[in-house]
Protein backbone atom coordinates (compact mmCIF):
# COMPACT_ATOMS: atom_id res chain seq x y z
CA UNK A 1 0.00 0.00 0.00
CA UNK A 2 2.76 2.72 0.41
CA UNK A 3 4.62 1.46 -2.51
CA UNK A 4 0.95 2.72 -3.92
CA UNK A 5 1.12 6.02 -2.30
CA UNK A 6 4.98 6.77 -3.15
CA UNK A 7 4.36 6.13 -6.95
CA UNK A 8 1.01 7.79 -6.87
CA UNK A 9 3.22 11.09 -5.58
CA UNK A 10 5.56 10.81 -8.43
CA UNK A 11 3.45 10.75 -10.89
CA UNK A 12 1.70 13.52 -9.70
CA UNK A 13 5.55 15.36 -9.58
CA UNK A 14 6.06 14.34 -12.39
CA UNK A 15 2.56 15.57 -14.04
CA UNK A 16 2.91 19.17 -12.16
CA UNK A 17 6.59 19.58 -12.50
CA UNK A 18 7.00 18.75 -16.41
CA UNK A 19 5.28 21.04 -17.81
CA UNK A 20 6.70 23.75 -15.57
CA UNK A 21 9.97 22.64 -16.79
CA UNK A 22 9.11 22.46 -20.44
CA UNK A 23 7.41 26.27 -20.00
CA UNK A 24 11.08 27.61 -18.23
CA UNK A 25 12.58 25.84 -21.14
CA UNK A 26 10.51 28.16 -23.73
CA UNK A 27 11.00 31.24 -21.71
CA UNK A 28 14.46 30.30 -21.79
CA UNK A 29 14.60 29.94 -25.15
CA UNK A 30 12.51 33.10 -25.98
CA UNK A 31 14.69 35.25 -23.93
CA UNK A 32 17.78 33.45 -25.68
CA UNK A 33 16.17 34.68 -29.36
CA UNK A 34 15.18 38.24 -28.65
CA UNK A 35 18.01 39.24 -27.15
CA UNK A 36 20.26 37.20 -29.48
CA UNK A 37 20.96 40.31 -31.90
CA UNK A 38 22.18 42.22 -29.08
CA UNK A 39 24.51 39.84 -28.22
CA UNK A 40 25.53 39.24 -31.66
CA UNK A 41 25.62 43.69 -32.20
CA UNK A 42 28.03 43.64 -29.14
CA UNK A 43 30.22 40.88 -30.06
CA UNK A 44 30.92 43.05 -33.28
CA UNK A 45 31.33 46.28 -31.54
CA UNK A 46 33.73 44.27 -28.83
CA UNK A 47 35.42 43.34 -31.98
CA UNK A 48 35.80 46.41 -33.87
CA UNK A 49 37.10 48.76 -30.76
CA UNK A 50 39.03 45.94 -30.11
CA UNK A 51 41.36 46.63 -33.44
CA UNK A 52 40.84 50.25 -32.84
CA UNK A 53 42.30 50.12 -29.27
CA UNK A 54 45.06 47.59 -30.77
CA UNK A 55 46.15 50.43 -33.38
CA UNK A 56 45.74 53.64 -30.90
CA UNK A 57 48.02 51.32 -28.59
CA UNK A 58 50.85 50.28 -31.31
CA UNK A 59 50.43 54.04 -32.51
CA UNK A 60 51.02 55.74 -29.10
CA UNK A 61 53.44 53.16 -28.29
CA UNK A 62 55.69 54.20 -30.90
CA UNK A 63 55.11 57.79 -30.07
CA UNK A 64 55.99 57.42 -26.66
CA UNK A 65 59.07 55.51 -27.42
CA UNK A 66 59.94 58.31 -30.03
CA UNK A 67 59.42 61.10 -27.57
CA UNK A 68 61.27 59.30 -25.07
CA UNK A 69 64.30 59.04 -27.33
CA UNK A 70 63.90 62.23 -28.45
CA UNK A 71 64.16 63.46 -24.97
CA UNK A 72 67.45 61.51 -24.12
CA UNK A 73 68.96 62.99 -27.47
CA UNK A 74 68.49 66.53 -26.07
CA UNK A 75 69.25 65.89 -22.53
CA UNK A 76 72.71 64.58 -24.12
CA UNK A 77 73.13 67.74 -26.59
CA UNK A 78 72.17 70.42 -23.80
CA UNK A 79 73.67 68.53 -20.53
CA UNK A 80 76.95 70.04 -21.97
CA UNK A 81 75.70 73.56 -22.61
CA UNK A 82 74.54 74.01 -19.53
CA UNK A 83 77.78 75.29 -17.76
CA UNK A 84 77.81 78.42 -21.01
CA UNK A 85 73.83 78.84 -20.16
CA UNK A 86 74.54 79.63 -16.09
CA UNK A 87 77.18 82.03 -17.41
CA UNK A 88 75.25 83.57 -19.66
CA UNK A 89 72.59 83.63 -16.98
CA UNK A 90 74.69 85.51 -14.65
CA UNK A 91 75.89 88.14 -17.28
CA UNK A 92 72.51 89.44 -18.63
CA UNK A 93 71.62 89.64 -14.64
CA UNK A 94 74.51 91.85 -14.09
CA UNK A 95 73.77 93.83 -17.37
CA UNK A 96 70.20 94.26 -16.56
CA UNK A 97 71.04 95.58 -12.68
CA UNK A 98 73.58 98.43 -14.27
CA UNK A 99 71.02 99.51 -16.28
CA UNK A 100 68.91 102.42 -15.54
CA UNK A 101 64.74 101.59 -14.97
CA UNK A 102 62.72 103.40 -17.78
CA UNK A 103 60.57 106.19 -15.56
CA UNK A 104 56.54 104.90 -16.15
CA UNK A 105 54.58 108.07 -16.34
CA UNK A 106 50.72 107.85 -16.60
CA UNK A 107 49.13 110.55 -18.77
CA UNK A 108 45.52 111.81 -17.98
Amino acid sequence: MVEVLVLFGIVVCVVVLLPLLILKALIGLAVGLVTLPFKILGGLLKAVFGVVGLLFKAVFGVVGVLGGLLCGLLLLVFIPLLPFLFIGAVIWGLARLTRPRPVVSVIR
